[in-house]
């Protein structure tokens, strides 16, 4: 939830005043979906886990939810990809290929990184609380991820900005 609440001041415009405010709510787009997908993950392999059971239900659960949502995540990564590469060329520009090159390098670590600590706290929010909370908490993720909870759907506050997103990137 840290993530998504941080992202959560860009998400409340539908339209962008300046290329700077355009930039920023199509990162925060690609940085929720990114997020958002490795949650879903992260929280199906632990009920795994957790409920023990074969691999194969709570994968075919998250598997459904990437099928269902892929143009999204497809266009965050593409966007994530793109800035990353966009960063390097700069940074090479500013600092010379091969510094510029580990110095982008080590930005686009710490960026992933912060993802990953992002989805995993959130992940971890999810399941605590004693082992009968967890195994509640696992069965009504199953339920909720199969029926469509976690889908990108307009009913969602930053549908239009993942819209958004997703247009960018079919250009």
């Amino acid at each position: 939830m840290v993530f998504l609440a941080s992202c959560a001041s860009t998400a409340d415009k539908d339209e962008a005043t300046t290329p700077e405010d355009e930039y920023r709510n199509l990162m925060s787009a690609a940085s929720y979906m990114r997020v958002l997908e490795l949650y879903v993950a992260g929280v199906a392999h632990s009920c795994t886990d957790l409920l023990g059971q074969d691999d194969a239900i709570m994968d075919g659960i998250s598997d459904g939810w990437k099928t269902r949502n892929r143009e999204y995540i497809d266009a965050g990564r593409t966007l994530i990809m793109a800035q990353a590469y966009l960063n390097m060329k700069l940074r090479q520009a500013e600092l010379g290929e091969d510094k510029g090159f580990a110095v982008a390098r080590a930005e686009a670590a710490e960026f992933g990184a912060a993802i990953e600590r992002d989805s995993a706290r959130m992940a971890n929010a999810h399941l605590s609380g004693s082992h009968n909370d967890q195994l509640e908490s696992c069965n009504n993720f199953a339920h909720q991820v199969s029926t469509g909870r976690y889908d990108i759907t307009p009913r969602l506050d930053r549908y239009l900005q993942l819209q958004k997103m997703v247009q960018i990137t079919e250009r």
